[in-house]
């Protein structure tokens, strides 16, 4: 397999999003590196799901909560929400998803980024950052399936769960 051209416009969005998710504090690794023990939120590039290989695949602990779709720059990300969505439903049934599909949802072009929180009862993209501790925040409110029902109904009266809706995050 011929490694990717280093000067494609979608592997330079992909080292800028390298670099916002460092910064947000995520580990990122390669796929064939894959230590979910490296830090609190992992992002694995290149995890293929059954509906092909997402950009990243994002893990808090070893447990499997979103997806990242990377773009070069100029593409309007609001219209790869679907791909998105297509590979959180998709992803293996051995991984530790405690919600299906996945809830986090971004797409970047490491200009500007998106995120859908399909926990939100009211669900569509927004601008947002990659930042790893609003990230941890939302999934910490859930705590895990059993919380999953209270969490939709309360969020569609704190706009704090959704990024970019009243928020810094």
């Amino acid at each position: 397999m011929t490694p990717p051209n280093p000067r494609h416009p979608e592997q330079q969005a992909r080292r800028q999003i390298d670099a916002m998710l460092a910064a947000a504090g995520w580990a990122v690794q390669d796929r064939k590196d894959i230590n979910l023990a490296a830090a609190p939120g992992v992002a694995v590039r290149e995890f293929y799901t059954k509906g092909g290989p997402a950009d990243y695949l994002l893990f808090l602990g070893n447990l499997l909560v979103g997806v990242l779709e990377a773009k070069k720059a100029g593409v309007t990300l609001t219209s790869v929400e679907a791909q998105t969505r297509d590979y959180a439903a998709k992803v293996w049934d051995r991984l530790q998803v405690p919600v299906r599909p996945l809830p986090f949802l971004y797409a970047s072009t490491g200009v500007e980024t998106w995120f859908t929180n399909g926990l939100d009862p009211d669900a569509q993209a927004r601008r947002a950052a990659l930042r790893g501790d609003c990230f941890g925040r939302l999934f910490a409110r859930m705590r895990l399936v059993d919380h999953v029902p209270e969490l939709r109904a309360n969020s569609r009266l704190n706009g704090s769960i959704s990024p970019g809706r009243g928020t810094n995050c």
